[in-house]
């Protein structure tokens, strides 16, 4: 891509290979005239594969040197954060829904019981019931 846009024959020799990256770095303009649409087809018709993504990413990073054109990170949520540590979504698990669980330690006040996924919960003595119809 270099050496089309310079209009230099490289052949095999990497030097001038290296000289024409290195050129084109400095004058990134040269790179406007190349049809990179066109040069993807005939990698196309020549059946070395589908490269036109890769080529203007290769554009990118030639008029571009080391910018960081991705997005920062952001740190998740506290939601999202506990989604991914409990492998639960707020659809499996919220307010309100029906969950099974296992006791594993209770006292006058509290039973402190296991869900399917690992995390660790407690049922106030108050909200508990023999009744099967209540929730």
């Amino acid at each position: 891509m270099a050496s089309d846009a310079l209009e230099r024959e490289v052949g095999e020799d990497e030097q001038i290979m290296v000289e024409c990256i290195y050129e084109i770095m400095r004058r990134p303009k040269k790179l406007e005239d190349i049809d990179l649409d066109a040069f993807a087809d005939i990698l196309v018709s020549k059946g070395q594969g589908h490269k036109r993504t890769i080529l203007y990413d290769i554009k990118t990073e030639l008029t571009h040197p080391f910018a960081e054109f991705r997005h920062p990170a952001e740190p998740p949520s506290v939601d999202e954060l506990f989604c991914m540590l409990a492998h639960e979504t707020m659809d499996t698990l919220r307010p309100g829904v029906l969950v099974t669980a296992r006791p594993f330690r209770a006292n006058g006040r509290v039973v402190m019981c296991r869900l399917d996924n690992g995390l660790a919960g407690f049922i106030m003595s108050q909200d508990l019931s023999d009744d099967s119809d209540s929730q």
